[in-house]
């Protein structure tokens, strides 16, 4: 799993399950090998509303969100943002 390469204002969010820290592909499901799973977003608010949406969805989702250097910007689960 390789992080992927960004133009400098994109963002990219990677998910995992928030009790067992296990990653999840962009469609929730768990990681098992080559399946993509960061999802790509335009601005930070793109992604920061992708989050938060999500979080009303399920409350086992753990989300951290990149930015075009690899650097983790936000950790968010249902109690904390890191």
């Amino acid at each position: 799993m390789e992080a992927p390469i960004l133009e400098s204002e994109q963002y990219s969010e990677l998910s995992a399950e928030l009790n067992t820290g296990i990653i999840l592909n962009i469609n929730f499901n768990r990681y098992i090998g080559n399946e993509d799973v960061f999802h790509i977003f335009e601005t930070y608010d793109l992604a920061i509303e992708f989050v938060e949406k999500k979080l009303t969805e399920s409350s086992n989702y753990e989300f951290n969100i990149y930015n075009g250097t690899g650097e983790c910007l936000l950790t968010r689960d249902k109690n904390t943002k890191r």
